[in-house]
């Protein structure tokens, strides 16, 4: 039976570049899925030169569901960026970009791969606090706390009418919102758009998706072609894998 990791991402600040951004460096709320696999090869430590990590992550061989663990919120900060890399010189040029940041993001990520050596290196990892590489939230100085949560053996079902989905929604898996429940329950829904699934190695994005989340990290009651219920703290979470 398939294997799912469940582990904890948090810290002071995130940032998600949006690849629509240009003068306003907006984030996107939640970690890109491509962003994951970044995570994922510098705790094990998968080489980064020109991109090899990537070539673990072929598409269709990894699935992950994202849970919100704290209310999503934003800060806006202008930071002088340079037009080069290196050394600071005198007369360089500074743009003033107004950066978008997600202020202290808590995500729950949950993480299945079809390479099992790959997800044992990553439970090891986790249970015992070390990492390879240093992980951060999206920017390299944005670093990144984790911890481990658990481990289940999981099957994917297919669900009978709505439910309470505790993860984000992709909207290809999703078939209908539960509009009582969900705008009459205090829901905070948002949609983001062109949210990238997978990468080759030559980073070039493959497949993207819209994807439904709630802000408050609120479960989301609705009908979608699949899920996967895992037994956590005595209460069933129902999390969509894409």
């Amino acid at each position: 039976m398939d294997r799912i990791i469940a582990f904890d991402l948090w810290g002071r600040q995130a940032h998600y570049k949006k690849i629509y951004a240009t003068t306003t460096a907006l984030t996107y709320p939640i970690p890109v899925k491509t962003a994951v696999y970044g995570t994922v090869g510098a705790i094990i430590g998968l080489d980064k030169t020109d991109n090899r990590y990537l070539s673990h992550f072929k598409p269709g061989s990894c699935k992950i569901g994202l849970q919100i663990m704290r209310p999503l919120a934003f800060q806006r900060i202008n930071i002088n960026l340079r037009a080069v890399f290196g050394s600071m010189k005198p007369n360089d040029n500074r743009k003033p970009t107004l950066m978008e940041f997600v202020h202290k993001p808590h995500y729950r990520i949950y993480f299945t791969h079809e390479d099992h050596q790959l997800l044992e290196d990553l439970r090891q990892c986790l249970e015992f606090k070390q990492c390879v590489y240093t992980p951060s939230l999206g920017l390299a100085n944005l670093l990144a706390s984790f911890s481990f949560v658990g481990q289940w053996e999981f099957k994917t079902t297919i669900p009978a009418g709505v439910q309470p989905i505790h993860s984000v929604i992709p909207r290809r898996n999703l078939l209908a919102l539960d509009k009582n429940q969900t705008f009459d329950g205090g829901n905070r829904i948002m949609e983001i758009s062109q949210y990238a699934l997978e990468m080759d190695e030559d980073r070039n994005v493959l497949d993207r998706d819209d994807i439904i989340l709630d802000q408050n990290g609120r479960a989301i009651f609705a009908e979608v072609k699949e899920l996967v219920s895992l037994d956590s703290s005595q209460n069933p979470t129902n999390v969509v894998l894409f």
